[in-house]
């Protein structure tokens, strides 16, 4: 049986109505046009075209606003699914090249690309074939620590395909335990890498400087080291030490691939971290399935920022590029995730161009 938009929406209504106390929280309401392999109680309450039905405080929802195509919009956390204005599920949403938050994630693609030139005024922490660097980014006030890659062919993709997942624990951060499952490799590095990042970063936390964003073309280390931290800084054996400070955490990955399993990426969905997970064109990276054996499901985590064309050097077929919002737990098949090709030529879009940014190179202006 078929549900329509309206026929949900009054549904919705009705619940509210019949739950008084749950009028200040916001509905998350996702969409398929099939019946789900699973249904959890919150299916029921609305028929089968509703994956999920989830309610939020809404003092806890954390929001950033830009002005999306000229209007007056706040954007939502990846947890948010509703346009309050309208009541409408969002749609892709175009961010055009005069928003802010185009000019944020063009300004971090060029941050992330510092790993690939010669710097040497900022503290190196360095795993073979990874380098990673944390710094106090005076222009946005920020702490950055940035990351580059390591798998440098198609060649070393495809045999990444083959290796082990491993549990990853969100510790304290939800009050009870959590786990998931991600790349073993990449969490490997990044626990090398973590000793010197917890004792560099708070040196430079500061009561005007409490803002720390983990980017990098090496995407897969930047979000695993930034919830590692989330998990340093959430451990009551910790937690005294920055007890004084509001400390934010930031993501701005560029060419991510699938990280962990799909309770992980619902536990990413979860955290209060602000992430923007950029992809580009038919990056084959960002859609590779690991593991191979598909016994583990690796699945994306919100939010996707795709960007579909960019500016080239030839000058007789410069093309603008289009940079959209693809929002929701689903991977959407029309953002990236729904994008072919398996060969030199979508591998040689994880490179870019991100904005005006070729990772790999020192070409930062």
């Amino acid at each position: 049986m078929h549900v329509g938009k309206k026929e949900i929406l009054q549904r919705v209504q009705r619940y509210f109505h019949e739950h008084p106390e749950k009028k200040k929280f916001i509905a998350h309401i996702c969409l398929t046009n099939s019946e789900p392999k699973s249904r959890t109680r919150s299916d029921n309450l609305l028929g089968p075209n509703i994956i999920s039905l989830v309610t939020e405080g809404s003092d806890s929802l954390r929001k950033r606003s830009f002005n999306l195509d000229h209007q007056n919009f706040t954007l939502p956390n990846s947890r948010t699914e509703i346009d309050k204005r309208s009541q409408k599920i969002p749609e892709k949403i175009l961010i055009q090249e005069d928003n802010p938050l185009w000019q944020y994630l063009k300004e971090m693609a060029h941050i992330a690309n510092l790993g690939y030139c010669s710097i040497n005024n900022n503290v190196g922490i360095q795993v073979p074939g990874i380098k990673s660097n944390v710094y106090h980014d005076r222009s946005q006030q920020k702490i950055i620590a940035y990351f580059t890659g390591f798998e440098r062919k198609l060649d070393d993709w495809y045999n990444r395909r083959s290796l082990s997942p491993k549990v990853f624990s969100f510790g304290h951060i939800f009050g009870a335990e959590r786990e998931a499952f991600v790349d073993a490799t990449w969490l490997s590095h990044v626990d090398d890498m973590f000793p010197r990042l917890r004792t560099e970063i708070p040196k430079l936390l500061s009561a005007d400087l409490q803002t720390v964003v983990f980017t990098g073309h090496g995407a897969a280390y930047a979000i695993l080291a930034a919830l590692e931290f989330k998990v340093y800084i959430s451990d009551p054996k910790n937690s005294r030490k920055f007890s004084s400070l509001n400390i934010k955490i930031e993501v701005v990955t560029f060419g991510q691939p699938r990280v962990g399993s799909v309770s992980f990426a619902q536990a990413v969905n979860d955290v209060d971290i602000e992430i923007y997970r950029v992809t580009h064109k038919n990056d084959y990276v960002s859609r590779l399935q690991l593991p191979r054996s598909g016994v583990i499901s690796f699945r994306h985590h919100p939010t996707e920022y795709w960007l579909t064309d960019t500016s080239c050097d030839c000058p007789d077929e410069a093309v603008s590029a289009q940079l959209y919002m693809c929002s929701g737990l689903e991977e959407r098949q029309d953002c990236n995730a729904g994008q072919t090709g398996d060969n030199e030529s979508s591998f040689s879009n994880h490179k870019g161009l991100y904005f005006d940014v070729e990772f790999g190179k020192c070409n930062n202006k």
